[in-house]
This record gives C-alpha cells, sequence and structure tokens, in this order.
C-alpha cells in the first residue's frame, strides 16, 4: 500500500515505527528512545522579527495570552448575553449559572491559545524528503 505523506506525516509515521520496534525489543511500552518524544516548538512573528518558544513558554508568551484573553472577554461577555439574559435580567444568578458564565469566558481562551499555538508549531525536519 502506498501513501503520500507530508513532512510531518512521515515524520509521525516514522516515530510510530521506532515505537512499534522499541516494544517489539523490548517487550513493553516506554522505552523508546529520546528522540521518538516530540516538544512542542512554536515560532511566533514579533515586531522584532521570529521568535521560538518551546512548552510552557510557548502558552505563556504575552502576545499570545494577550490575544487569548481579548478574545475571551468579547465572546466571555458576548455568550452569556445571548444565552442567559433573561435570568440575569430577571436577577435568578444561581451558583450553576455562575459557573456555566465562568466557563464561557474559558472556553473562548483555551480555543484561541491552542488556534495559535498549533498554527505556529514547528515540525521536525524531514529525514528523507
Amino acid at each position: 500500500m502506498s501513501r503520500t505523506l507530508s513532512c510531518g506525516g512521515r515524520a509521525a509515521l516514522k516515530a510510530e515505527e521506532e515505537a512499534s520496534d522499541a516494544v517489539r525489543r523490548h517487550g513493553q511500552r516506554g522505552t523508546t528512545s529520546h528522540s521518538v518524544r516530540r516538544r512542542l516548538r512554536c515560532r511566533f512573528e514579533t515586531a522584532g522579527g521570529p521568535v521560538i518558544k518551546a512548552g510552557s513558554e510557548a502558552l505563556l508568551f504575552p502576545p499570545l495570552v494577550k490575544t487569548a484573553a481579548k478574545t475571551a472577554l468579547v465572546m466571555g461577555t458576548v455568550l452569556p448575553l445571548i444565552n442567559h439574559a433573561s435570568a440575569l435580567v430577571a436577577g435568578r444568578l444561581t451558583a450553576m449559572l455562575a459557573f456555566k458564565i465562568l466557563l464561557t469566558f474559558l472556553v473562548p481562551y483555551a480555543v484561541a491559545t491552542y488556534g495559535a499555538v498549533t498554527a505556529s508549531r514547528i515540525e521536525p525536519p524531514c529525514e528523507n524528503p
């Protein structure tokens, strides 16, 4: 069976094959080489040029956090007004409704952060182009 894979696809397939080989050799999971594990690395464009961040630094990169917070503020304000306006106007703010409104702020923040990190992720270079 022949498959056409992108650079990232080939890297993922190679990592999967290496993990399978390690399982066959050692008889258990968790004994694969360090090179199989991939660390999150992202490239962000800034006024001073490109910046590369890894791991939690990418998730806490100030411009990314600022943009995600703005998105959460706008969406977290608009959506509860759309979904819960009648309860809020009537003064029926229960603990469950307050929890739902809090989630309405957190979900857009998480989605905006995930989208930015995914879009700026650096794939490892291909070994067999």
